[in-house]
């Protein structure tokens, strides 16, 4: 075959759709846009309101989590399905929460939006706001009954989530009403643990005052960490100094040994932290 022939070949693969999810859906396409006046235009010639582009995305899902509130009114108005999910299972109020649009989340939910509603992976809306620090997203979810102690696939909680985010208030709203202060991942992580990791040390202080166990362990056969690690460990691992004088300063074991037999201090000094190593001199911790 020549190479003329390979090219020409590929080139209608392509255009066929065959190689990836095809071309936007219009509707959905101009409703991302918020362009108004051509979704108006294409609902005018009987487009479908909940006509659903190559991956399973809707007009009201690409409008809600790109913000535009009048487009959202205008496909309500007209019937759109808002509890529609796409292939992943994710709903136009999970997009929304993501980007932190609290009005039209308010909007979704008085025309009915499962609040508690779950992807593929097991997160619900609350998990995603928290994940990416939309703390009115966050405090709307609470007031709107969402589950504060509902899991993901992976075992992690909405605090948990917020323990990965870099917006230190996120966290707050969650922590102030969950019972669950240290509920563990199916790696048997807390909130503490993944904060520490992160070195989200604001975080780590609200978590010590509401409770969390400073010297949790992780399981015996953790996949992702070694077993038997503390969030000192984790904090020791990643550098983050300020982390580990908190964790110390609140009766952090620095003797307590992983499942490979290593102390913190120890994990620091192979990570090549100087800094940390010297954090724990200032506790009086030698080897």
């Amino acid at each position: 075959m020549s190479e003329r022939v390979i090219v020409v070949s590929l080139l209608l693969l392509m255009l066929s759709g065959c190689c990836g999810p095809g071309p936007d859906d219009p509707l959905v396409a101009a409703s991302r846009r918020g362009a108004l006046r051509e979704v108006e235009a294409r609902l005018k010639l009987r487009d479908a309101v909940d006509k659903r582009n190559p991956v399973g995305e809707t007009a009201l899902m690409a409008a809600a989590r790109s913000g535009h509130t009048d487009v959202v009114d205008l496909l309500l108005r007209k019937g759109a399905d808002v509890n529609a999910r796409d292939y992943y299972d994710k709903t136009a109020l999970e997009g929304a929460a993501d980007s932190g649009y609290a009005g039209i989340m308010k909007t979704l939910l008085a025309h009915g939006a499962t609040v508690n509603t779950k992807d593929k992976d097991g997160r619900t809306p609350l998990m995603f706001a928290a994940l990416e620090g939309q703390v009115g997203a966050v405090e709307l979810l609470i007031s709107s009954g969402a589950d504060l102690e509902e899991r993901a696939n992976d075992g992690r909680t909405a605090l948990m989530w917020a323990a990965t985010s870099d917006t230190a208030e996120v966290i707050k709203p969650i922590l102030s009403r969950t019972s669950q202060v240290d509920a563990r991942d199916n790696e048997g992580e807390t909130a503490l643990m993944i904060a520490a990791w992160h070195g989200h040390t604001p975080a780590v202080k609200d978590l010590l005052r509401k409770g969390a166990d400073v010297n949790a362990t992780t399981n015996e056969f953790a996949y992702y960490h070694t077993g038997h690690s503390t969030a000192l460990m984790f904090a020791s691992a990643e550098g983050h100094t300020e982390t580990v004088k908190v964790l110390l300063a609140n009766g952090a074991d620095a003797r307590a040994k992983n499942k490979a037999r290593e102390t913190a201090l120890l994990i620091a000094r192979r990570a090549g932290s100087k800094e940390v190593a010297r954090m724990f001199r200032r506790f009086g911790v030698r080897e």
